[in-house]
């Protein structure tokens, strides 16, 4: 089988490490496929901070690395990326997430090591990319969403449409992916952290922000029973911090229900000891009754307002005119 691996490193001043989710994501959607599960083997991700010799030390016979890439882990990952090209040439390198330059026409030129950027959402485009790897005669042109080298030349193919439904592939965390990552976090000690997404989107288009720049649309919902059965074993496995993915926390009357679930998960297992969202940028009576849930239960610090500026000009130039200031 072809080995699958995958890097999406924690910042390595973190008190806590949260649990690679888009490996999970990517892996979940992916193995549906029952081709790419026959000849793929999916190795353990690397997301605990290491120096950048003990990760290269641990790969064997890639067939393909992926890279999450985020501001922390960039520099990390652009290394490790480069030792595996030098030890291991005929593997694929794959970079994705939110650091991925997506105008830098110069990319593979400063980087030649790298061989795709997956432009936007992974899963899909991640799936192709693994089913179009098995060709004898590779043609990365019909997948969209992406970004290949061609001999230090970026070519980008067109843009992938989103994902509308994200039920479509199945929770890794209920297929048991984490298993033995949480057992092995347990067994040294370590403190561990874990994200939920409960919606996909935003309506705002925020000009400094990868949610907004990224999707700037329609919202789109995980069903509720997915959202807590996974609330239900992150916090029986002891989760610390539980956090969502979410881009505007408390928009919809529903996140009431979930962070109530989460409290009462804490009043009985403990678990967890802090619930992190992203509250939505313009306040409504579901934000403060999320607020209050939260403070109440010891859920948070404090109230996080979505302020950036009161000038007029700032707020036309980045694109946050739509949100009233009357609110703060």
């Amino acid at each position: 089988m072809k080995n699958i691996y995958f890097s999406e490193l924690n910042d390595s001043n973190r008190w806590h490490l949260f649990l690679p989710y888009a490996w999970g994501l990517l892996r979940s959607r992916s193995e549906i496929d029952l081709e790419i599960t026959a000849a793929y083997a999916w190795q353990i991700p690397f997301f605990r901070p290491a120096s950048i010799d003990e990760i290269v030390g641990q790969v064997e016979d890639p067939s393909v690395f992926g890279f999450s890439c985020y501001v922390w882990n960039w520099n990390t990952h652009i290394e490790i990326a480069r030792k595996i090209k030098l030890r291991f040439p005929n593997c694929l390198i794959v970079f994705g997430g939110p650091h991925v330059p997506k105008h830098d026409t110069e990319f593979f030129k400063k980087y030649p090591w790298v061989d795709l950027l997956v432009l936007g959402e992974g899963e899909a485009a991640f799936c192709e990319i693994l089913k179009n790897n098995l060709l004898p005669s590779k043609n990365w042109g019909q997948v969209p969403g992406i970004s290949i080298n061609q001999d230090g030349q970026r070519h980008d193919t067109p843009p992938r449409p989103r994902t509308k439904d994200l039920s479509q592939s199945a929770s890794p965390y209920l297929l048991g992916y984490y298993d033995e990552i949480i057992a092995d976090l347990k067994a040294r000690g370590l403190r561990w952290s874990a994200l939920i997404e409960t919606n996909r989107g935003c309506p705002y288009g925020c000009t400094y922000c990868d949610w907004g720049s990224a999707t700037n649309a329609k919202v789109h919902f995980k069903e509720l029973e997915i959202i807590n059965q996974e609330i239900d074993f992150l916090t029986r496995s002891g989760v610390h911090i539980l956090s969502t993915t979410d881009a505007n926390f408390g928009m919809f009357p529903r996140d009431v229900e979930i962070v109530t679930r989460v409290a009462q998960q804490k009043k009985s297992l403990n678990s967890p000891s802090y619930f992190y969202v992203q509250m939505a940028k313009a306040w409504s009576s579901h934000a403060w009754n999320i607020s209050d849930i939260l403070i109440k239960n010891q859920l948070t610090f404090g109230v996080p307002l979505s302020l950036q500026s009161l000038n007029v000009t700032t707020l036309k130039e980045i694109k946050r005119i739509n949100i009233h200031r009357s609110g703060y």
